[in-house]
């Protein structure tokens, strides 16, 4: 398993209009190949907003990184300053605390 860690700050909007658009555009998140959670992440006082995501294996997140939904990620104009983060997963310690559902850890 590895984690994808997205973060940028948003400029031109709105929390409420990153909301909503976050809210609109979910669906289009519910299919990445290899994807099996992403979880959304705001700090408004921050500006900052982002998505933890957990694939299935790194050539997994390769192919997302490459792919035209991640390019319209970085390509939208009110994100700026986006950094990501790829980490592996200490899997058996995962499993122990929770971490790694089990269809994950079958796999």
């Amino acid at each position: 398993m590895h984690i994808l860690i997205a973060r940028f700050n948003y400029d031109g909007m709105s929390e409420a209009e990153l909301l909503a658009a976050a809210t609109d555009l979910a669906p289009s998140f519910s299919g990445i190949p290899g994807c099996f959670e992403k979880t959304w992440l705001i700090d408004g006082a921050a500006r900052t907003a982002g998505g933890v995501y957990k694939f299935t294996d790194r050539e997994a997140v390769e192919s997302y990184l490459a792919s035209e939904l991640w390019e319209g990620v970085k390509s939208t104009p009110q994100f700026t300053n986006l950094k990501t983060e790829i980490h592996g997963v200490m899997e058996a310690a995962t499993t122990i605390t929770h971490g790694m559902p089990a269809a994950a850890a079958a796999r």
